[in-house]
């Protein structure tokens, strides 16, 4: 018997339990409901013993601390079964191993990495899954027809440096005319339950960090202000970059897209907007705006914000002279947007784990073995809503 509960009400709660156990139990298994997590993860520079990492060689104590905040960080995100996630600043493939082949609560990660062969030349993309890859692959180069189109507009406007550490990309060697990404983006096509193949972009786009010429006296502002510029026109040709690839991959395939990266900069910002895609006006006929959603991305905190059960202030990724962004971000097409009647899946719940995410511009020393950005987690439900 129940303690304390009257015995009509016992037969009640009896009752229900043993319905709501038949009902679980009789429900077919094409019907009970499948969860897939994401997650993006800045590995801060995350790198093996002994790897050259912007002219330094990586010692063991470096190595290994920044291998407890990763493994730290993967043990609070608590993954499904099925789940992908992308990491930027990985300088090894061997860092990747050693970060999902141990972890601290005594489970490993049982998944496939795709990265580019780039070891030992800088921070590159990767992602992991444990779902079945379709196909995959990386994009050094930004898509030579946007970058023309611009380049026809303006003119003279560009003039190229042979100081500037740009110049290998504008006006250089006839092999070395296209536009590189930043950092290459990585891509795989992922077989989802339910047969779904969904591609999934990891992408780094540049920082804010100014780019300035050696000839220039960085001591006035607006040499500063002109460094900032070219920062902005690098992160600007990442992002028209990979818009041109995602409406190339919807064109051909019409299927899914998951974008997962750091992309230094808020949701809010023109550059991020530019790989979004635009809202299409409320007032558009009804034909301009499916073929405008139909290509547009969606980020996922915004989408849970928008039910009213997230608070997007507390999701932050990064603090900066006391300022916190959400630099970190996973963007999802509009097959995953309950209002599109065909949707294959929805956003079940997302969060940012910025646990010690320290502003680096304050006094003192930040906490030991941290990490510098905060790793968003998105849960998918598949199906309809």
């Amino acid at each position: 018997m129940l303690a304390g509960i009257s015995a009509p009400m016992q037969g009640f709660y009896c009752s229900y339990s043993v319905l709501q156990l038949y009902a679980e139990r009789t429900e077919p298994m094409a019907k009970r409901r499948v969860y897939v997590s994401g997650f993006s993860l800045n590995t801060h520079n995350g790198a093996s013993e002994g790897t050259n990492v912007y002219g330094e060689t990586v010692s063991r104590a470096r190595a290994r601390g920044t291998l407890a905040a990763c493994r730290s960080r993967m043990n609070e995100l608590r993954l499904n079964k099925h789940y992908f996630g992308g990491f930027q600043e990985t300088h090894d493939r061997r860092f990747l191993k050693n970060l999902l082949a141990r972890q601290s609560v005594g489970t490993a990660y049982k998944g496939q990495i795709v990265r580019p062969p780039f070891d030992g030349a800088g921070p590159q993309n990767a992602l992991i899954t444990s779902l079945p890859i379709l196909d995959s692959g990386y994009e050094e180069f930004v898509p030579a027809e946007p970058i023309s189109l611009v380049c026809d507009w303006l003119g003279d406007f560009l003039q190229c440096s042979d100081s500037s550490d740009l110049s290998e990309n504008v006006c250089g060697p006839e092999d070395a005319q296209r536009l590189r990404f930043s950092r290459p983006v990585v891509w795989a096509d992922l077989e989802f339950p339910g047969g779904v193949t969904v591609r999934v972009y990891v992408v780094h786009t540049k920082s804010k960090r100014r780019t300035n010429l050696d000839s220039e006296d960085e001591l006035q502002q607006r040499f500063r202000s002109l460094g900032m510029m070219r920062s902005l026109l690098r992160r600007s040709s990442d992002a028209i970059g990979l818009r041109w690839l995602l409406d190339e991959y919807f064109a051909a395939t019409g299927n899914p897209a998951i974008v997962l990266g750091d992309v230094n900069d808020d949701p809010q910002a023109i550059t991020t907007q530019m790989m979004m895609g635009e809202e299409p006006f409320r007032f558009a006929p009804a034909a301009e705006k499916s073929a405008l959603w139909a290509t547009q991305l969606f980020d996922v905190v915004d989408v849970q914000a928008r039910r009213g059960d997230l608070d997007v202030r507390a999701n932050y990724s990064y603090v900066y002279l006391g300022h916190h962004s959400r630099l970190d971000q996973i963007l999802v097409s509009n097959h995953f947007n309950i209002k599109n009647p065909k949707h294959v899946g929805f956003v079940r719940h997302t969060k940012v784990f910025h646990d010690n995410v320290y502003d680096r511009t304050l006094e003192g020393n930040p906490p030991t073995h941290s990490l510098d950005h905060g790793t968003p987690l998105v849960t998918l439900g598949m199906g309809s809503y």
